[in-house]
């Protein structure tokens, strides 16, 4: 009840139960009636009639890079500071395994470049084992890479925090689950790296939905949790709507976007030079703190997780 007293809260239902014979310019506060709708895809016919069989490949692998406490030596598991790094094992196994799924959901294309950068990060992590090493941190493998394309394996000298001596662990069962995994993941990436656009059911379904009555005029506001999936949406939207903007992490002009596509809200004049935005494609960094209140629908590419 403290609280109460304090805390300026603006959701819908406070606003509502608690001021709801209040006025604004002498009219009583109103709110649109929401309306909620399902877009129905086939996400068999998305991956070309192979969603069974990619789930089982996806299910098969040990993401042994992700895991490598579970490879450590039996007498070290519970020892400092190999602890904790044995805990972790197999966790990673699952939260990997489930951010794996939520970008096969996503998009062919985050599935397919995720796949790509997981082999090639495989590819890598071998290399460094056979030069005695386990890598524990990413950003150390992708650092490797030199300008010539080939590795620095004198950069693991020096970083003696990210990486483990190999005879910590059991390296030929370690070495056996990557090439496994390697194997894997080719497989996978054989499936759907051929998968073009037409194919793509889900895609063809937003696609189908915005040319409708209501999408093709009122604003929009298409959200989807991955980059790569906001971009190749961008990348397939452009031919049927030309008022368009997609943003991500990357979008360095957040600000502009933001008052283009919502100026009334904003109190946002356009200058000559600018043209409105009628549909915006983008990530979370749009999602909060941000007045949007121009736009009339709201399309969830991706399924909610949470």
């Amino acid at each position: 009840h403290l609280l109460q007293q304090v805390l300026i809260r603006r959701t819908r239902s406070h606003i509502k139960k608690h001021y709801a014979d209040s006025l604004i310019n002498g009219a009583l506060i109103e709110f649109p009636t929401r309306k909620l709708n399902r877009l129905d895809y086939s996400i068999d016919e998305t991956y070309n009639g192979l969603y069974a069989d990619i789930l089982r490949k996806i299910a098969e692998l040990h993401y042994a890079r992700y895991s490598i406490g579970l490879y450590l030596q039996d007498e070290l598991k519970e020892s400092q500071p190999f602890a904790r790094l044995a805990r972790a094992g197999k966790s990673l196994q699952g939260l990997m395994r489930i951010l794996l799924l939520k970008r096969f959901e996503s998009s062919v294309e985050a599935f397919r470049g995720t796949v790509q950068k997981m082999i090639k990060m495989h590819e890598r992590f071998l290399a460094v084992l056979k030069e005695g090493y386990v890598v524990s941190d990413a950003r150390l493998l992708d650092n490797l890479e030199t300008e010539s394309g080939g590795l620095d394996f004198e950069m693991l000298e020096a970083e003696e925090d990210s990486r483990y001596e190999i005879d910590k662990f059991d390296a030929n069962k370690l070495e056996a689950d990557l090439h496994e995994d390697i194997r894997i993941l080719r497989e996978i990436l054989s499936m759907v790296q051929d998968i073009g656009a037409e194919q793509d059911d889900k895609l063809q379904t937003l696609l189908i939905a915005m040319r409708g009555e209501i999408l093709s005029q009122e604003k929009v506001i298409v959200f989807t949790q991955y980059s790569d999936t906001a971009r190749y949406l961008n990348l397939h939207l452009q031919g049927q709507v030309t008022d368009l903007a997609v943003i991500d992490s990357k979008t360095k002009n957040k600000l502009q976007v933001l008052r283009r596509f919502s100026p009334k809200s904003n109190r946002y004049e356009l200058k000559d030079d600018e043209s409105e935005i009628r549909v915006v494609i983008a990530t979370d960094v749009f999602s909060e703190g941000l007045n949007l209140q121009d736009a009339a629908c709201i399309i969830n590419y991706d399924l909610h997780w949470n």
